[in-house]
């Protein structure tokens, strides 16, 4: 059977030392394209967020926001954006600049919310 909903979270470890540039936004939409290929009827959601800061988070959530734009543009109806905008608060960090606690449930709830607007699970 097919799936329903994919997840796509990549581009943390690409922007992590800097803007990597304009081809990460063409590798980006190819992958979606094949994924749209394998699976017409999924929604596609491409996450971005959680853990980068300052200017490499900027860098990473504009080329993954304008991958998925570029898809929409074509006619990609099922295909849409995520930003995980993390409060700063307690359990936001955990071990090496990775989400703690807090962040995963807010991630895990922003997520849901999205989702749901797509598919009544």
């Amino acid at each position: 059977s097919s799936p329903q909903v994919i997840v796509v979270a990549l581009g943390t470890n690409d922007f992590a030392t800097g803007n990597v540039g304009p081809a990460f936004i063409g590798d980006y939409v190819a992958l979606i394209q094949r994924l749209r290929h394998a699976y017409p009827s999924a929604q596609i959601f491409g996450v971005f967020g959680g853990m980068l800061a300052g200017e490499r988070y900027k860098a990473g959530r504009d080329a993954v926001s304008a991958a998925i734009a570029r898809l929409q543009e074509a006619g990609d109806g099922r295909v849409h954006f995520i930003e995980f905008d993390l409060p700063d608060t307690s359990r936001r960090w955990g071990c090496d600049w990775h989400p703690g606690l807090g962040a995963q449930q807010h991630m895990a709830r922003t997520l849901q919310t999205q989702i749901s607007q797509y598919e009544a699970w």
